[in-house]
């Protein structure tokens, strides 16, 4: 599972990834799982049971692994394959938020010195004078209160769950544990809270889409045809000329392979922002 994953998430981007397996075609999609699994196995039993056991890897690290869920939301056309990137940008973000906090406290440290120190708080427990200021930096109030909220109820998971040994603690150590360690929380927790966030506000954002995408994918394939893509601009009520539109078109499927990805479509519509809102659906400015 974690090979395959590697394989199709961890590139560039598509096309990189589609030289290698499919030609042309984009392949970051359920039917062109198939298609590679095909390419790799050949008998049917095989490709079967590989692709189960990619689902089934799917469904078990999703809930721990921000990357994979974000893999799977991609498999099922639930969100775009760029928004990969956003997640390495998060990531980046928040080591270079650490660094800037770390800065101000320790001026005569190096760069060197600097950068093992946020590689220090990254792999193990990062104290709430550090999560607070990358959450603060990185989010508006209303969102900064809601991640807040939630990186507090981990933490409180964590210390209900706290052990000494294998051996259950008493109230009474549980209380000095809770005194001794402040609000500290692991920085991979932490990661995870903040990209999971990430992910449920994009797919929120990207909810009518998805629907309407996938209904107008009649034959779940995962990919639209010319006629259906028309279909989708007509019902988005994207204020489109015909020159428009094969203009759209000349960007999403110049060779006429009549495979243009969910993807294609949502980076068509979010660079064309006087045609079209995404998250409402509908053509105008929003």
């Amino acid at each position: 599972f974690f090979f395959f994953f590697f394989f199709f998430f961890k590139q560039k981007t598509a096309y990189e990834i589609s030289a290698c397996l499919v030609g042309s075609e984009m392949c970051i999609r359920d039917r062109y799982m198939y298609t590679y699994l095909n390419q790799v196995y050949g008998l049917k039993n095989l490709i079967i049971e590989a692709a189960g056991g990619i689902i089934q890897g799917i469904k078990k690290h999703s809930v721990s692994d921000s990357d994979v869920a974000l893999f799977g939301k991609i498999l099922k056309n639930e969100c775009d394959e760029d928004f990969r990137f956003v997640f390495a940008e998060i990531k980046a973000a928040m080591g270079s938020i650490l660094k800037e906090k770390l800065k101000v406290k320790h001026k005569s440290k190096t760069e060197t010195e600097l950068n093992k120190m946020v590689k220090e708080l990254q792999q193990g427990e990062i104290a709430e004078k550090y999560w607070s200021a990358v959450i603060a930096k990185m989010y508006n109030e209303e969102h900064s209160l809601v991640l807040s909220k939630r990186i507090k109820e981990k933490i409180e998971e964590d210390r209900k769950s706290a052990r000494v040994g294998n051996k259950k603690v008493t109230r009474e150590e549980l209380s000095l544990i809770q005194s001794k360690q402040g609000n500290k929380i692991q920085y991979s927790d932490l990661q995870k809270i903040v990209l999971d966030f990430q992910l449920a506000t994009h797919e929120s954002y990207l909810k009518k889409f998805t629907a309407l995408f996938k209904q107008i994918d009649a034959r779940r394939e995962g990919v639209l045809k010319e006629e259906e893509f028309r279909e989708l601009i007509s019902r988005m009520q994207v204020q489109a000329t015909e020159k428009d539109v094969q203009r759209f078109l000349q960007r999403v499927d110049p060779y006429n392979n009549q495979k243009i990805t969910y993807s294609q479509c949502l980076a068509l519509f979010s660079s064309v922002t006087p045609y079209i809102n995404i998250g409402n659906g509908k053509g105008g400015n929003s």
